[in-house]
């Protein structure tokens, strides 16, 4: 086994000259680096040039979705359940554009999703609304960096807390989404890995861990 490192972007200044960071962050031993998209570019030309020139260093990929507060940088500003599903589909539009691109798939997709003052049903609302788009049959035969997460089954939840089932059976999620029923964005299809995350995410009730 090998221990793989990713540099984070918190302290790079990766736009400046996508080339010469990526070649310092390969000099200082590491395996990749995790970073936003705004992160390595402003414009999607930029961002495809930053990928292109991580990967002729034999760099990988980890790349950030937000639904909300990018990079938590400037004033928090609460939004509604709609705004974070809506912009976290963009972000995820884009990802999927830029890993078409590169010669080499992403890594993975970090979700920093919704909000950790939402009520359950804030929740329910927004991971519901995400997992109708971007839950569906994956295009790979295996999963490629995520496997499905184990659950418990009610006799063994009952066991390990003694009273009874805590948790709930998966519910009915709301709708609407902005694709038809059994479609989805032609786009968000190809990037299989951060679907991946994605249904590795929801918990045995439909919501996050």
């Amino acid at each position: 086994m090998r221990l793989v490192l990713f540099r984070s972007a918190w302290g790079l200044n990766l736009r400046a000259d996508a080339a010469r960071a990526c070649a310092s962050v390969r000099a200082a031993g590491f395996d990749g680096i995790e970073a936003s998209l705004t992160d390595i570019g402003g414009s999607q030309a930029e961002q495809l040039a930053f990928g292109k020139a991580a990967q002729a260093e034999g760099l990988e990929l980890i790349l950030s979705a937000y639904s909300s507060w990018v990079n938590y940088e400037g004033v928090y500003e609460a939004k509604p359940v709609s705004a974070h599903v809506s912009t976290m589909l963009k972000e995820l539009e884009s990802l999927a554009d830029l890993n078409g691109s590169l010669p080499l798939p992403l890594r993975l997709v970090n979700a920093h999703s919704g909000s950790d003052a939402w009520s359950e049903a804030e929740a329910c609302e927004y991971f519901g609304a995400l997992a109708q788009v971007c839950v569906w049959p994956n295009p790979y035969p295996e999963p490629r960096h995520s496997p499905e997460p184990y659950r418990l089954s009610s006799a063994e939840r009952q066991g390990a807390t003694g009273q009874g089932d805590p948790c709930p059976e998966p519910q009915q999620l709301p709708e609407p989404s902005p694709y038809p029923e059994g479609e989805a964005s032609p786009s968000l299809g190809r990037l299989g890995v951060g679907l991946d995350r994605l249904r590795a995410g929801l918990g045995p009730a439909g919501l996050g861990p």
